[in-house]
């Protein structure tokens, strides 16, 4: 039974990538957690039922949830990634991984701006 090599090349782009993307996936945590934060502050401020301590308490329960999604995220892109590379698809996948955390990113930039 013979196994394929990965290219060493693809295997370096793997190792650089992934504290990359990595990096990338708490960028957008953090900016999905500034975009709901204003959503919350602005329907807190047109009701007149929320007060700081409310806005406190929800964040503080979205950094935990978000921190719970982001180390799911985290594994889950590490094994998808892997598994690209064990299949000679990680190019491919790497530029869908990307493309994906820019495009959340840019949607939650877009909701800040209109907020």
């Amino acid at each position: 039974m013979a196994t394929e090599r990965t290219p060493w090349g693809q295997r370096a782009l793997y190792v650089l990538a992934w504290p990359v993307t990595a990096a990338l996936s708490l960028v957008v945590l953090v900016l999905w957690r500034e975009a709901i934060l204003d959503v919350l502050t602005l329907a807190g401020a047109h009701s007149g039922r929320w007060d700081r301590q409310t806005l406190d308490a929800v964040d503080r329960v979205m950094i935990l949830a978000m921190a719970m999604v982001g180390v799911g995220a985290f594994i889950g892109l590490e094994y998808y990634m892997r598994r690209g590379l064990a299949k000679g698809r990680f190019v491919q996948r790497l530029i869908l991984v990307v493309g994906a955390e820019v495009g959340l990113a840019l949607a939650a930039l877009a909701i800040q701006a209109l907020v």
